[in-house]
């Protein structure tokens, strides 16, 4: 009896080996060639119109696909649905308009391990350059971009789980808030009052932000800024930070658990700079760690990792 007990849980334990072995192989093969499940030219498998109308605010909320907005000179919005392949009635976006806001909702989920079982997804969003109210836009595992050369919305609300986003033009808002827990953020240029970027674990990069407010959180990745006038909040747990070009207004505070912090300040800066590393070097311009009348102050913090400040010319 005890030895048929044993051989039975040895056949278990090779059946099991084995399972793990194909999921395994499964999941290599899907990551390696993934770009093959998708190979085909996007085409369009769905077109809706709305008039601007009354809308207050354009949601678009999506489990898969990458979505991409574009300015128009056209007076209406225009939803186009992309696919790789032929994708049924079923499997289409549905958009509504209730209460002021027009809703473009994907409910459909791919079945995922290490590649898709359904096609790419692709949907591109036109919107007339006269549409300057809200805009939110989440996806689970697609990017985001934002394609006008100029663009206004009154708040920008961007999220996406598994993917990038990007803002190629010039962004102004009031609010706006960017968030990805697995991809990077892009930006060209942003103007906006209220600014906060949040990514688990990609890196934040930005060429010029002006604001009033801007928090910035990476917890893994780095963080490089071009040009940046503003308040700034920046925070990154395990990464470096660098910004090129900082022209403060009010107060801030810059914190690395694990990284560099590097910053070059405006020559016509007028601050007091406080510094505290656990174990890495604090390299100010001068020794007393104030330039001009120190009238707003900037605070640097890093556990582990080297904190430098330069003095350059404006741009």
């Amino acid at each position: 009896m005890n030895n048929m007990k044993e051989s039975t849980r040895i056949i278990l334990i090779i059946i099991c080996a084995l399972l793990s072995l194909l999921l395994i192989g499964v999941l290599v093969c899907g990551i390696v060639f993934r770009e093959n499940f998708y190979e085909g030219e996007l085409k369009m498998v769905k077109e809706e119109q709305y008039s601007l109308e009354n809308i207050e605010e354009i949601v678009v909320n999506t489990p898969r696909g990458d979505v991409q907005i574009f300015r128009t000179n056209e007076d209406k919005i225009k939803i186009v649905e992309k696919a790789s392949r032929r994708v049924k009635e079923k499997d289409l976006f549905s958009s509504s308009i209730k209460d002021g806001t027009l809703k473009i909702i994907d409910e459909k989920r791919n079945f995922c391990f290490g590649f898709c079982f359904l096609s790419n997804i692709t949907y591109e969003v036109y919107i007339p350059a006269s549409y300057q109210n809200k805009l939110s836009i989440k996806t689970t595992s697609g990017d985001i971009e934002l394609n006008g050369e100029e663009e206004s919305y009154q708040n920008v609300k961007l999220i996406s789980v598994s993917g990038d986003i990007k803002l190629k033009g010039k962004i102004s808002t009031n609010n706006i808030n960017m968030k990805t827990t697995s991809g990077d953020i892009e930006m060209n240029f942003l103007n906006s009052t209220s600014i906060e970027i949040n990514s688990v674990s990609g890196d934040i990069d930005s060429r010029t932000i002006e604001g009033k407010e801007t928090k910035i959180n990476t917890t893994s990745g780095d963080i490089e800024l071009e040009w940046i006038k503003s308040e700034v909040e920046v925070i990154s747990v395990s990464g470096d930070v660098e910004l090129d070009y900082f022209s403060p207004i009010g107060n801030s505070n810059f914190k690395t658990t694990s990284g560099e912090i590097e910053v070059m300040l405006d020559k016509k800066a007028s601050v007091k700079l406080h510094g505290d590393s656990v174990s890495g070097d604090i390299r100010f311009p001068n020794s007393e760690s104030i330039l001009g009348s120190g009238e707003n102050s900037i605070s640097f913090k890093t556990v582990s990792g080297d904190i430098k400040v330069r003095v350059i010319e404006k741009k």
